[in-house]
């Protein structure tokens, strides 16, 4: 919503964890820039503040398939 009102760029920044589980791990970082754009009049905005989380979404999930291993999971799957 923000990047809408200010017509500003979005970017995602997202960190890769590299190699074993020390605690000098090294990270590997994507930035991706948006390709949503919002010099648009004011009655297209919430078409395009959905086009960005769905971009979102869809870069998350990229990364994700990627590097399955990566994602932390709160959810109580052993829970009664």
């Amino acid at each position: 919503m923000l990047a809408s009102l200010l017509n500003v760029p979005t970017f995602f920044v997202n960190g890769i964890r590299k190699g074993d589980l020390s605690i000098q791990a090294q990270y590997k970082m994507f930035v991706k820039k948006s390709d949503v754009d919002f010099c648009v009049p004011r009655k297209e905005r919430e078409k395009k503040i959905r086009a960005l989380a769905l971009e979102f979404a869809q870069n998350l999930e990229t990364l994700a398939r990627q590097n399955p291993l990566q994602w932390y999971n709160f959810f109580d799957f052993f829970a009664d």
